[in-house]
């Protein structure tokens, strides 16, 4: 037997079972508790549901959103904005394999404006968006000069498969490479067609260790560059290191000269290769930093470039979205979905506040 200190004595057996009860009371207590949770976190979240859908599931809501007359346009938001990456490219391919026709043929046909729009990145791989993009941006009478560079830009933030890639699709949109048309459309700012050309032309630096030593190797050379205005080798500097190493090329140029090396290199650029030239430095120093700058100018002063807000939240959403929303707050002193509802409206900003909320 087992005897408590003082008067009270318990047969083993007894004290077994107390400590059983005991158990299954905590226990109970936990389900209970678990239980709220749930129910607490159901109310709070309606999109949780959404995104542990099966892929099955989805393709059926979406096809049934657009079948017959009229769209059910809440319908393929609730879907496609409340899936990682991932399963929205294997809902696309599901969804071709089912019905013999693309999602995005699909949606194209159902949607228009900015709302088609804003669909289109969450439907496609990255490659291909960005090679569509690029391709659009070349199409026709004039150049957007500053769609290339963005998209190129978000194409580097990504794995190099994705720059690849990007290269690769175009031969599918055009009877041209993306390189041969970037040569016909840039020909007459030879530094800027050379700095996109040797972009898309980077080789995968992977998980390169940084070299200190190199780091201060370069310093100088770049140094030498900047001060001789040798803008083509400064550009084949740039794009022969990884971005990491160009951060910390560009961090000892400023400990060495007590000035930003992007404001070194401004004083001796100009136009397209000048902006160029900003967007890749701040993609290599503070990639965060430039999206939330990219964001505000999308929407600061008169009008609003749609394309461009589309192009970062749309492929930035579960990437690092929620750190370019704290970001853009401390850049601007504004709420990233407060500006996005009052530039946006109708369903387009709804898939915005959707992907950011």
């Amino acid at each position: 037997s087992f005897t408590l200190t003082g008067t009270l004595s318990f047969k083993l057996s007894y004290y077994n079972e107390y400590k059983s009860y005991l158990r299954v009371k905590a226990m109970l207590r936990l389900i209970v508790l678990l239980s709220t949770v749930t129910l607490t976190t159901s109310l709070l979240s309606p999109s949780l549901d959404e995104w542990s859908m099966s892929v099955e599931d989805a393709v059926k809501k979406l096809r049934k959103a657009m079948k017959g007359w009229g769209t059910d346009e809440q319908a393929i938001i609730d879907v496609l904005t409340h899936q990682r990456y991932n399963s929205r490219i294997q809902i696309a391919s599901k969804y071709e394999d089912e019905y013999g026709e693309t999602l995005w043929k699909a949606i194209k046909g159902e949607t228009s404006g900015d709302f088609k729009g804003s669909l289109k990145p969450l439907v496609m791989t990255h490659s291909e968006y960005f090679a569509e993009t690029m391709y659009y941006a070349m199409k026709g009478p004039g150049t957007d000069e500053s769609a290339l560079i963005n998209t190129l830009m978000l194409a580097l933030m990504n794995d190099h498969a994705v720059l690849r890639g990007t290269r690769t699709y175009y031969m599918d949109l055009s009877d041209k490479t993306l390189i041969d048309k970037i040569v016909e459309d840039t020909s007459d700012e030879e530094t800027f067609r050379d700095f996109l050309i040797s972009t898309l032309q980077r080789k995968n630096f992977g998980r390169e260790k940084l070299n200190r030593t190199q780091v201060e190797l370069d310093y100088y050379a770049i140094k030498a560059y900047v001060q001789k205005a040798d803008i083509i080798s400064i550009i084949g500097l740039f794009n022969s290191r990884s971005l990491p190493h160009v951060k910390a090329i560009s961090e000892y140029y400023y400990q060495k000269e007590g000035k930003e090396l992007v404001n070194a290199i401004k004083d001796i650029t100009d136009h397209h290769t000048q902006e160029m030239f900003i967007s890749f430095l701040a993609v290599a120093v503070d990639p965060v930093q430039y999206l939330a700058n990219e964001l505000n100018k999308s929407m600061e002063g008169w009008g609003t470039d749609e394309d461009l807000l589309t192009r970062i939240i749309c492929t930035r959403a579960d990437v690092d979205l929620e750190d370019v929303k704290t970001q853009y707050k401390l850049t601007t002193g504004r709420q990233l979905s407060k500006d996005v509802k009052d530039e946006t409206s109708g369903d387009y900003r709804k898939v915005l506040l959707s992907l950011i909320d």
